[in-house]
């Protein structure tokens, strides 16, 4: 199997440089930094963090992210790259928009994720999709839990082509799962539907075998107040943005 011989080192300083100048002080900075200082206690402590530590662990996770893509690219057949797509406007807004995570997620998962999703807006297959940015977005707003519970509703292999009616619900979930859920819904990651029982009946009188005015207002109300079943399955919009911001599957060569 013929590799990839793309490299992005010289890309990969290139980014990193100008990057650091984004960083560089700006209009306004000493003012703020003024303003900081000022704070009583801690002011000196937030000042430090926010000049030495934040700058410091941004380059850290710049550097992390590239070295990641680079060894995702690196493993993929050159014929499945579409390197043109690394100069366009699009890409820099994707790279731009990885770099605004950098600073505000701690999280190792959604940084890989960050990679993958930059190094498949390069590939053929993603060279179509249309909603790479919007994707890139969506990530931005999800925690750690959401993406877990997100994953934990992925089909197995065997029933995804079987379409989303086979695909596994969680049904009348409480509490910070239902949050969740309903966070991903939200996000159009999700898909909710409400299930009624189709065996459900009217019952039959309290206190004798005929039925009174009394007992059929009871029954109605009985029937009509039996709360549905909430159900939630990932979309198939949910397979997409995991797909895209899932590494590439690398087939085996003929050796394995």
């Amino acid at each position: 199997m013929n590799k990839s011989e793309f490299r992005i080192d010289d890309e990969m300083a290139r980014q990193i440089e100008a990057y650091k100048q984004d960083l560089e002080p700006f209009v306004g900075k000493e003012a703020l930094d003024a303003a900081i200082a000022a704070v009583p206690f801690v002011g000196s402590v937030i000042l430090s963090i926010t000049n030495d530590v934040a700058t410091r662990k941004s380059f850290e996770r710049a550097i992390e992210m590239f070295r990641l893509i680079k060894e995702i690219l690196e493993r993929l057949d050159e014929n499945k790259l579409d390197k043109a797509s690394f100069k366009t406007d699009e890409f820099q807004t994707l790279l731009f928009l990885a770099f605004e995570q950098l600073r505000t997620t701690h999280d190792k998962e959604k940084r890989a994720m960050l990679a993958a999703a930059l190094s498949n807006s390069g590939t053929t297959e993603f060279s179509t999709e249309e909603r790479k940015e919007l994707f890139v977005r969506i990530l931005r707003d999800l925690s750690p839990q959401h993406i877990r519970v997100l994953k934990e509703l992925v089909p197995a292999e065997h029933f995804r082509d079987a379409g989303p009616t086979f695909w596994p619900t969680e049904s009348n979930p409480g509490g910070e799962f239902l949050g969740l859920l309903q966070y991903l819904t939200a996000m159009g990651l999700v898909e909710e539907s409400l299930h009624y029982d189709k065996n459900r009946s009217l019952g039959s009188p309290r206190y004798s075998s005929k039925w009174t005015e009394h007992d059929i207002e009871r029954a109605l109300k009985e029937y009509v107040n039996v709360p549905p079943t909430r159900q939630f399955k990932i979309s198939q919009f949910g397979m997409d943005f995991l797909r895209f911001m899932s590494e590439p599957s690398i087939p085996p060569t003929g050796n394995e």
